[in-house]
């Protein structure tokens, strides 16, 4: 599923992707992102910069799925997942799969806003 991309941009910005974080080292960072409106602001910055690159039939597509504007996308998926990330609603687990490129019903959720 497409969704994956703003996650894993998000985790980009969070230095999350590229190698194997341990899950004290995820929730420490989670911890990071809940106590530093700028640091979570920065995270979404860099994730709205790097997903904006997408072809635009690709933006399209996800913003279809997660039932936000094209014009918005971008801004509120990122949004969404450093959100997410923050409060603890996506966990290690979530993040484990999103390595694997495999987007987890709660995170598609949690794009969704349900």
């Amino acid at each position: 599923m497409n969704l994956r991309s703003p996650v894993l941009l998000a985790l980009i910005g969070l230095g999350l992707v590229g190698c194997a974080v341990s899950e004290p080292k995820y929730a420490a960072i989670q911890t990071a992102i809940e106590g530093s409106p700028k640091l979570k602001d920065e995270m979404i910055r860099r994730c709205v910069k790097e997903y904006k690159t997408n072809p635009s039939e690709r933006r399209k597509t996800d913003a279809e799925l997660a039932r936000i504007s094209v014009r918005l996308g971008p801004e509120a998926a990122c949004t969404r997942i450093a959100n997410g990330i923050a409060d603890g609603r996506i966990g290690y687990d979530d993040y484990v799969a999103l390595t694997k490129d495999r987007l987890s019903p709660n995170v598609a959720n949690i794009l969704r806003q349900r």
